[in-house]
């Protein structure tokens, strides 16, 4: 009788979008026009044709404009989606702080102005979709332990707010260069650190490098991007000769074969998950700098399908963000 072979279980690709207002890097605006949301019809079709369930992170513009719920809402009673919480602490009330740079990471605010920014978004969620929210993605990925918190008090199980290898202290937000590219659950006070008991979920933004010997290429990058090896610019030379690059799973920062090529490395690590996001802002041309005209928008969707294509190909299957976290509780308590 022969061996036996032992197959690892394929990864479930987890397509996120932050549902958000028009106004791209706009934080002292009084009103936020939600144009863009009339676009999701366009994308949601090309995910229909691969059977791929969305994630939809609703702001709080989105979330309080009836026509924007509307066309979520015709998405969601297909069972075609999810919603989940994506807060802009300068758009999301009670504002108790003056806006700017500094204040629009939600993690910089007291943790009670956190709370009830969160609080008011949870809700004005639940009103409009009559279902709690249960995932979260921080605006501008202004995550810390007080968000973790509140995320714990409010009911969420996950959060997809942490980006590995980036560092944002320079926009006034966290470092995330130790976060680990795998799923992890953590404590509110010790958000790097995986925790078997950990109460929340962390599903962390794919970003990695394209080349193998990871562990080599996370001390260059830490190495050669601060001073003053940065003023010479040693990594925009390596990344043109290939030797050393930092890719992120999204159309908006990387074509179709680029995405494959990141996610073909994250498997062959063994994650269980790949989370592909981008902006709403990005259907529709003008709204955000990664889409500036329709042929940008063709390229666009032309990529998100290429992407689309490569998952359908292998059998990866395309799941919400609420799902991956059932299916980790669920897996966890058939092993206990």
């Amino acid at each position: 009788m022969g061996r036996k072979i032992s197959v690892s279980p394929k990864p479930k690709v987890l397509i996120t979008i932050d549902t958000e207002e028009d106004e791209w890097g706009e934080f002292t605006k009084q009103e936020f026009k939600v144009e863009n949301i009339s676009q999701l019809p366009l994308v949601q079709e090309l995910f229909d044709r691969y059977n791929a369930r969305p994630t939809y992170l609703v702001d709080w513009p989105v979330a309080t404009n009836s026509k924007a719920v509307d066309i979520l809402k015709s998405i969601l009673n297909k069972n075609q989606c999810a919603i989940g919480t994506h807060c802009h602490s300068w758009n999301t009330p009670p504002q108790n702080a003056p806006v700017n740079e500094f204040t629009s990471m939600l993690s910089n605010l007291p943790y009670q102005d956190i709370y009830c920014k969160i609080g008011t978004l949870h809700q004005a969620i639940t009103d409009a979709f009559g279902k709690r929210p249960t995932v979260f993605r921080s605006g501008r990925y202004g995550f810390n332990s007080d968000v973790a918190r509140s995320l714990i008090e409010l009911g969420y199980v996950a959060d997809s707010s942490m980006t590995p290898f980036r560092d944002w202290r320079k926009y006034s937000g966290p470092d995330f260069r130790h976060i680990s590219t795998y799923h992890f659950r953590f404590h509110k006070d010790s958000l790097s650190k995986a925790s078997k008991n950990g109460p929340l979920i962390e599903f962390p933004l794919s970003i990695g490098f394209l080349q193998s010997v990871n562990s080599l290429h996370k001390i260059i990058r830490w190495t050669f991007s601060v001073p003053p090896f940065s003023k010479i610019k040693i990594i925009g030379l390596l990344e043109k000769l290939s030797i050393h690059n930092l890719a992120w799973l999204s159309p908006e920062k990387s074509d179709g074969p680029t995405m494959i090529r990141l996610a073909n490395r994250f498997v062959k690590l063994k994650h269980s998950f790949l989370v592909l996001d981008f902006h709403s802002t990005s259907l529709l041309p003008g709204k955000s700098p990664y889409v500036r005209n329709s042929n940008d928008l063709k390229k666009f969707l032309r990529n998100i399908e290429h992407f689309l294509m490569y998952t359908q190909i292998n059998g990866y299957e395309c799941i919400t963000l609420e799902n991956a976290a059932e299916s980790i509780i669920q897996d966890e308590m058939s092993n206990a």
